[in-house]
């Protein structure tokens, strides 16, 4: 479309005059002129913006590294907290038994401690069964609560 528009233009300007090389040649050099000038400005602008655009590059660069370890931290983190729910299960179960064992030790302090009492009555029984004081004998069988 542009070389139709630079022919239009180049047949606009001869108009009804005939083509000489002296004119192609100021014609060519004005569009080189122009070219020239174009591609100046072109570099001008990559080159104003090539900090930014390497800055940009370095950014994604960066973010880049930080989602990969944000994901190794966040992997990291998931097996910690399976590692803690599995201590948790087992250190609840443990406690568990322990409060089971726990339970059933009270359970026989407590038979023993009721043995120890019964042994200590007959004991008191058999001395006031040989001093032959029934009625303390009595008084210890209604005070013990076996």
């Amino acid at each position: 479309m542009d070389d139709y528009k630079d022919f239009s233009e180049l047949i606009s300007l001869l108009g009804e005059r005939p083509v000489s090389a002296q004119v192609l040649e100021a014609h060519r050099e004005m569009k080189s002129a122009h070219l020239a000038d174009v591609r100046a400005r072109l570099s001008r602008m990559v080159l104003t913006n090539y900090d930014q655009f390497v800055r940009s590059i370095a950014k994604i660069q960066s973010m880049s590294m930080f989602l990969s370890e944000t994901k190794q931290l966040a992997r990291q983190t998931r097996m910690m907290i399976v590692g803690a729910d599995e201590a948790i299960i087992l250190n609840s179960t443990e406690i568990l038994k322990k409060f089971r064992r726990k339970k059933k030790l009270m359970k026989v302090l407590d038979i023993i401690e009721k043995l120890t009492e019964m042994q200590a009555v007959e004991k008191e029984v058999q001395n006031c069964l040989q001093n032959k004081d029934y009625r303390k004998v009595y008084i210890n069988i209604i005070d013990t609560n076996i």
